[in-house]
């Protein structure tokens, strides 16, 4: 509140020489007020969720057995923040392009990574997991519509 007060203070004493200047500055300052709140709003929510889907990744790794829990869940985290980051920067017209530019080339990168480490590496398991789901299906279809009785 006392930066506040002291902002108010000062778009008022600027006011005062009454330009084409000062009303350009205090004009340009309240026009961004709204959106300094909304990124403001946007970067709080982000690091909400990330702390919520990065808990939520780590119980889930945890539980299902992956290596590295605490590794995934702060890669969670940090590709949120990350993503709000850039919409904070876009909804305050701040390096727009840049971030833009920046955060599409990372999340290519890293998809791009997973599905080639899925591809190289995990060829075989995949392999395998589409066997068994086709040997269970045949199975069901083998199976008659009045087993159940």
């Amino acid at each position: 509140m006392y930066w506040a007060i002291l902002l108010i203070g000062l778009l008022t004493a600027l006011s005062a020489f009454d330009s084409r200047l000062t009303s350009r500055i205090i004009e340009g300052i309240v026009l961004l007020f709204p959106k300094l709140l909304t990124a403001t709003a946007i970067l709080v929510a982000g690091l909400w969720l990330a702390q919520y889907f990065g808990r939520s990744t780590l119980v889930w790794a945890f539980n299902e057995g992956l290596p590295g829990p605490r590794r995934l869940a702060a890669a969670v985290r940090v590709v949120i923040v990350l993503a709000a980051l850039a919409i904070a920067a876009d909804q305050l017209d701040f390096g727009r392009n840049v971030l833009l530019a920046a955060f599409v080339l990372l999340a290519g990168g890293v998809v791009l990574a997973a599905s080639l480490a899925l591809g190289l590496g995990g060829r075989d398991a995949v392999r395998r997991c589409f066997e068994d789901k086709e040997a269970h299906s045949q199975e069901q279809d083998d199976r008659s519509l009045w087993d159940h009785l």
